[in-house]
């Protein structure tokens, strides 16, 4: 930790801190910690730190955090003093001499977890980062203890979140987003997102995915010959069903015979979703923590679990 501004000022945003608001754009999981003048994240709360001649970079003090407004790398800064608060160093002060952290080791903890969030988002500072570790390690290894540690709070913070978001509303009759429906979550203990691209790469030269925020992934895998089968089958009972609705996108499959149907049906799965699959769904497959291989009759057959 560093030395105290000689002042600071409580702002709700921080439209002239360039550097940090388009760190904060590339981080939205930081958004409010940023951008939200009440922002509140375990009560830590962000203060911008403001001063005619600023004497450090940031600091931290009891569950608050300062990154000077001409700090060299202001998310380096932000994620090193949120760490130091995480990890409860800067609750340590009224604890005796041997239950404190070494100050060298509380550096170390502190500065390894800017490196993994800002290598994980793609941000610039890594490399000073680095220097930083290897001057306080003096030569020596990070300890276990303080390794797992690194690791858990970097995961908080690249997790951390606002109390609620919203999601856009999609309906399968209509088979569009529904105007103005939104869903609204709020941190709930167990979030199942389910989706056929949730594993995919961003496509856009991003080194960030969706999938980099799941605590687990599970990929359900059949071979394409079955797949093919439970689409039609599944074309053929919502002919019976929902197709009849005449709200629904696809009424018109409703008017056709049984053979028609299955004919579209089969047209479909050659052109498009067999196609998606195998270009854009079954190459993340890899990328899921767990691959459960189903039969033609929907029993799980295989299970494969990646070595963590």
């Amino acid at each position: 930790m560093t030395r105290n501004l000689p002042q600071q000022h409580r702002v709700s945003s921080v439209h002239g801190f360039s550097a940090v608001r388009h760190g904060a754009l590339q981080c939205r999981r930081l958004h409010r910690y940023i951008l939200g003048e009440e922002a509140r994240q375990d009560d830590i709360a962000l203060r911008v730190a403001f001063a005619e001649a600023a004497r450090c970079q940031g600091f931290a003090r009891e569950r608050q955090v300062a990154v000077s407004p001409i700090a060299f790398a202001p998310m380096k800064t932000l994620f090193h003093e949120l760490a130091h608060v995480l990890l409860g160093h800067t609750s340590e002060s009224q604890q005796s001499d041997d239950e404190q952290t070494p100050r060298n080791i509380a550096e170390v903890e502190a500065e390894s977890i800017a490196l993994l969030c800002l290598e994980s988002l793609g941000l610039p500072g890594g490399d000073h980062c680095r220097g930083y570790v290897q001057h306080w390690l003096a030569g020596d290894d990070i300890p276990e203890r303080s390794a797992q540690k690194i690791f858990k709070a970097a995961d908080q913070i690249l997790k951390a979140g606002a109390p609620a978001v919203c999601a856009p509303v999609y309906s399968h009759l209509h088979y569009d987003i529904v105007s103005g429906g939104l869903a609204r979550v709020e941190q709930p203990d167990i979030l199942i997102l389910e989706g056929l691209n949730v594993l995919q790469s961003p496509g856009d030269g991003s080194r960030m995915f969706v999938s980099d925020f799941f605590d687990f992934s599970i990929y359900m895998d059949a071979d394409d010959q079955t797949i093919e089968v439970w689409y039609i089958e599944r074309f053929l009972r919502l002919r019976e069903t929902v197709f009849r609705n005449k709200d629904s996108y696809f009424h018109r499959y409703s008017q056709l015979s049984e053979s028609e149907a299955v004919q579209t049906a089969r047209r479909i799965w050659e052109e498009i979703n067999l196609p998606n699959l195998r270009d854009n769904i079954g190459p993340t497959k890899e990328r899921a923590q767990l691959i459960l291989e189903k039969g033609a009759d929907h029993r799980v057959e295989n299970i494969l679990l990646r070595r963590l």
